[in-house]
């Protein structure tokens, strides 16, 4: 979302995840993360941690530690994600 912008700190993202059976794939890089639900049910694991997030929550956590999410339910989850670079 933020592509263009000089100078930036931060990357802004929407992002989809589809429902799936596969096994979550936890993902690490520096910086900071914030996660806001837009839409949807997602299940976000950081770390040794689980959260089930509905539309409105959110959550701000130290992206170095290993993170991923998934869709929770029949349908996909939208979220706001918005990272420190």
């Amino acid at each position: 979302l933020g592509a263009l912008f000089a100078g930036k700190v931060m990357e802004p993202y929407v992002v989809t995840v589809e429902p799936s059976l596969t096994e979550l794939h936890l993902n690490s890089h520096p910086g900071q993360e914030f996660t806001y639900v837009l839409s949807g049910v997602l299940r976000l694991t950081v770390g040794d941690h689980a959260l089930v997030l509905a539309p409105g929550d959110s959550v701000y956590f130290d992206s170095a530690t290993p993170h991923g999410m998934q869709a929770e339910g029949p349908g996909p989850a939208t979220f706001l994600a918005v990272i420190t670079a």
